[in-house]
């Protein structure tokens, strides 16, 4: 595996494991949003991905190269215990876990220097592209899985991301109380 590939491979799970750390830590109100849309798109895709779809890898006749199984790098080849899905290509976990860096970064932190977070999914897709793990396809409905996401948590309301809309609380009588015997 190449240099940047095992950047890209490490930052993974990394980045967005330390950036739902920090945004506990640093910005609590947004922590509950930005974590309700990690579980609902990693559980709605790893559903998806019950569906077996072949990365480009694994089809010759489309000439692309496992780059990791050339440089002897391949988690299908490890042999330690787990034993990942070659199958699941479809939709790029990877993809949908760096554009939610990315947005989260984006609309928290206050820094000009935030806008560099938008390089982290086009970075991310490029590299599973290149390395063959997954069609450009993959990442777009990614993408898409995590839009429909965002907008399914602004039309309920949240879902529990801490906000509730004004008509559902519940308001408190006073002096009229019923207690049955």
């Amino acid at each position: 595996m190449l240099p940047w590939q095992y950047a890209m491979a490490a930052a993974c799970g990394l980045v967005i494991v330390a950036t739902v750390i920090w945004l506990y830590a640093r910005h609590r109100a947004s922590y509950p949003g930005i974590r309700t849309t990690v579980a609902l798109f990693t559980g709605i895709s790893l559903l998806i991905q019950l569906i077996p779809v072949a990365p480009p890898r694994l089809l010759p006749l489309t000439g692309m190269v496992d780059t990791a199984v050339q440089y002897g790098q391949s988690v299908y080849s490890w042999g330690g215990g787990f034993d990942a899905d070659e199958f699941s290509a479809m939709p790029s976990v990877h993809v949908g876990w760096a554009l939610i860096v990315a947005i989260a970064v984006i609309t928290v932190s206050r820094s000009r220097w935030r806008w560099l977070a938008a390089a982290y999914p086009v970075l991310t897709l490029l590299v599973v592209v290149v390395t063959a793990n997954h069609f450009w396809l993959d990442g777009i409905v990614a993408a898409l899985l995590v839009v429909l996401v965002l907008v399914v948590q602004r039309t309920t309301g949240g879902l529990r991301s801490g906000k509730s809309s004004e008509g559902s609380q519940v308001k408190p009588v006073r002096g009229q109380m019923s207690v049955r015997s």
